[in-house]
């Protein structure tokens, strides 16, 4: 059985433009170089407080404090 097109350029026609939004998007980001790192020290900052209270509970939970 042949097909009209190959497997591999059917699968593509298909995801392609399920990617453009996403590609799109990193060409967005990519254009700030400051936007990125902000994000990453942003979501740093505030894992390093949510870690801080969930401790204070643990501590707290076991009378270490």
């Amino acid at each position: 059985m042949r097909f009209p097109i190959a497997p591999w350029d059917f699968a593509f026609s298909i995801v392609s433009p399920l990617l453009q939004p996403m590609r799109e998007r990193r060409t967005a980001v990519l254009a700030k170089p400051g936007y990125l790192k902000d994000v990453l020290f942003d979501g740093s900052r505030r894992a390093r407080e949510q870690a801080r209270e969930t401790m204070e509970r643990v501590r707290a939970a076991m009378r270490l404090k």
